[in-house]
């Protein structure tokens, strides 16, 4: 079995990990680490609750992140010092980071991941076919998520970006509404309710309209995806992978 290691135990995801490790027989789980909770507030007795990255990483042989921008750069940090695997599943992350990610990944295996959906991981590689076969149409990207979420756009929406302005090497115009103006590409938010997570992608021109489009019906499906991550990234030899590495559709 995997010890298996989570940051970020006390957030949303942390917890659907936590709920979703009981029928997964995969891995052993060792240290969850959590910052700003008092791990005796928290509902579950059988884990083994810590607050320092050290104490994380530590005799722990793969390690699953969603935490913070800040809490991830301590992670990647230890995970390079005691050659860790990780899987880090943290959105809005600046260029600095991932830079730093690139240099880390020629010692230690490294997935990042701003969407750990297997159907999302679907989704990017059709875009990229639809925008290589769909050179001459409008493309506009749309995700919608749950009142709380902080940055916006979505770090998958940003993804489904980058895939599309390099497939095409255009520029981006964020739009909230109305028409695209001086690029071929616009991009709109929502935050609302309990949203769990819905993108699409539009790709329209006079004649018809393409749409491509996840909706995310349950948190676990999250869970679920970084777990098959960590599994294969276990068995990885140092390096930089994505999703798609894990699902074999990488070119």
């Amino acid at each position: 079995m995997i010890h298996l290691g989570i940051a970020g135990g006390a957030g949303r995801m942390g917890q659907s990990l936590l709920e979703v490790l009981e029928q997964d027989t995969r891995f052993a789980l060792g240290p969850v680490r959590v910052r700003h909770v008092k791990p005796e507030s928290l509902s579950s007795n059988r884990c083994f609750w810590v607050q320092t990255a050290q104490e994380l990483f530590i005799k722990t042989q793969v390690v699953i992140d969603f935490t913070s921008p800040q809490a991830s750069a301590e992670h990647l940090e230890w995970a390079h010092k005691t050659r860790t695997p990780l899987v880090i599943g943290t959105t809005n992350l600046d260029e600095a980071f991932l830079t730093k990610v690139q240099m880390y990944a020629q010692d230690v295996p490294l997935l990042v991941a701003s969407n750990t959906s297997l159907g999302i991981c679907v989704i990017e590689v059709l875009t990229e076919i639809a925008a290589r076969a769909l050179k001459d149409f409008d493309i506009h990207v749309s995700e919608a998520h749950h009142i709380h979420k902080k940055d916006a756009p979505s770090g998958t929406a940003k993804s489904l970006l980058n895939i599309l302005t390099k497939t095409l090497g255009t520029s981006v115009t964020d739009t909230v509404s109305g028409p695209v103006v001086n690029s071929k590409i616009g991009i709109s938010s929502v935050r609302a309710g309990g949203i769990l997570g819905d993108h699409e992608i539009l790709f329209a021109s006079d004649e018809e309209t393409i749409q491509l489009s996840h909706r995310c019906l349950d948190r676990r499906l999250f869970a679920r995806g970084a777990l098959q991550a960590a599994a294969w990234l276990y068995k990885q030899k140092p390096g930089l992978y994505s999703m798609k590495n894990v699902l074999e559709l990488a070119s």
